[in-house]
């Protein structure tokens, strides 16, 4: 049984072994995140354990944390927690590599680790994609400053111009647009706003 506890941030669930045991599981304020647990595995693993599964499982939107969050303090344990070595021992019969499917019988702490491994790289992909984005914009506003100064230096520099007044006057109401769509006053014809 899962059941909801507000107005804290947390799941209580109830212990598969014991109807007086429950535990509590830990979730960001979005409800995005299953962060931790009070059961005994996940504190001596600081892995995901069966009831962060199960309230992934009640709750398809929420996702688990792999990065091993403290869970809450040890009073939020309402009865005592199984032993380790019964949690163990239940990890080893889950074990069956003869499945149908490989990573469903890869055993629960392999698949942890695998699932780590996942979150791992998925969470350096999406770095490194902020990264570049971040690089191409420092690149772009450079050479947007590098044209800004060409234009101030060809204005103060007055000599051999050949273009005529209204040439000027559209030129210079296509840079006020321009600095008005950097400064976010209004949208470029892309659709695009600089904020």
């Amino acid at each position: 049984m899962v059941r909801l506890q507000l107005p804290a941030i947390k799941f209580d669930v109830q212990s598969f072994r014991s109807a007086a045991t429950w535990y509590s599981i830990r979730v960001d304020r979005d409800f995005n995140l299953i962060l931790a647990c009070t059961c005994s595995d996940y504190r001596q693993h600081l892995l995901p354990c069966k009831h962060m599964y199960l309230v992934e499982r009640f709750h398809e939107n929420m996702k688990i944390s792999y990065t091993g969050e403290p869970a809450d303090d040890p009073e939020d344990v309402l009865v005592d927690e199984l032993a380790i070595g019964e949690s163990l021992e239940q990890a080893n019969q889950d074990l069956d590599i003869f499945g149908p499917d490989l990573e469903a019988g890869i055993g629960p702490l392999l698949r942890l680790q695998l699932d780590q491994q996942r979150a791992k790289e998925q969470e350096a992909r999406r770095a490194a994609r902020e990264q570049a984005v971040l690089a191409e914009f420092e690149h772009n506003e450079a050479e947007l400053k590098d044209m800004a100064n060409q234009i101030v230096a060809t204005v103060e520099a007055r000599k051999g111009r050949k273009c005529t007044l209204e040439y000027l006057k559209s030129t210079v109401a296509a840079l006020r647009n321009t600095v008005l769509e950097i400064k976010g006053l209004i949208s470029g014809n892309t659709g695009r706003t600089c904020q």
